[in-house]
């Protein structure tokens, strides 16, 4: 849902697997650790944790998205 977002704006982005990645459940614990959540995906911009691809697609839904990327 996110990647979709993104995309749609036309943004670049980056991605990371976890399960591509040997040290995928690693990176998951800490994501937990940093943002109190263990769920992936984590979209962050500028290193602010927006939340998931639901978070996402409501900030895409409420301009707010559009807002964040533009500082």
């Amino acid at each position: 849902m996110a990647k979709s977002i993104f995309n749609k704006l036309r943004k670049r982005f980056t991605v990371i697997e976890l399960d591509k990645r040997n040290d995928g459940d690693q990176i998951q614990r800490i994501l937990g650790e940093i943002t109190g959540v263990k769920s992936v995906p984590r979209v962050f911009v500028n290193g602010i944790c927006l939340g998931g691809g639901s978070d996402v697609q409501s900030l895409y839904e409420n301009g707010q998205l559009q807002r964040i990327l533009d500082n």
